[in-house]
């Protein structure tokens, strides 16, 4: 019975992390904090200090897991919070794969929106203009995206990190036997 009540907290942490992101681009800090204290609370009452030992240990792969991309101004800094939550929710070894899902789920749902929105042939052009300086002119450079175009766009990335979620805890295809 515990661990259904912890799948309930989960899914609403995950639920009012996607309403926020869709619609405030943020993820707030309060949200995150209480979805911490669920996820150990939550693990202590299952197995005691075991779970909350891998609920720690969880925490800490799922900040690490997308700190990088925080750090290259990738994402914010609530999507990274929000990781390192559904970490303490569902342990070390579950978490780096969400994570791996997630941005993958981010990565073909942006390149389809750039593919229906027809911008792909001006994000080639962009990208190719910025490898010939970087040949001819050896030094790295960064050309903005034009001005409305998806590839400026600040995206909500809790979405993708549900999509993670549900595949790697809930859907758990053939192709994850290892995971416990």
């Amino acid at each position: 019975m515990g661990r259904v009540r912890s799948n309930i907290l989960f899914c609403t942490f995950m639920a009012l992390g996607v309403i926020y992101d869709v619609f405030t681009r943020r993820i707030p800090n309060w949200l995150n904090g209480i979805g911490l204290c669920a996820a150990l609370l939550s693990a202590g009452l299952i197995d005691q200090w075991q779970s909350v030992t891998d609920a720690g240990l969880g925490m800490g792969a799922g900040l690490l897991a997308l700190l990088p991309l925080y750090a290259f101004a990738s994402m914010g800094a609530g999507d990274v919070k929000m990781m390192a939550v559904v970490g303490a929710f569902v342990g070390a070894a579950k978490v780096l794969l969400i994570a791996a899902v997630s941005v993958t789920a981010a990565a073909v749902a942006s390149v389809a929106v750039i593919l229906v929105r027809g911008e792909l042939p001006a994000l080639c052009r962009r990208y190719g203009a910025m490898l010939t300086h970087m040949v001819v002119a050896q030094e790295v450079a960064y050309l903005p995206p034009r001005q409305g175009d998806w590839a400026g766009k600040r995206v909500a990335f809790a979405p993708a990190i549900a999509v993670g979620a549900i595949v790697v805890v809930f859907w758990r295809p053939d192709w994850l036997p290892f995971l416990p």
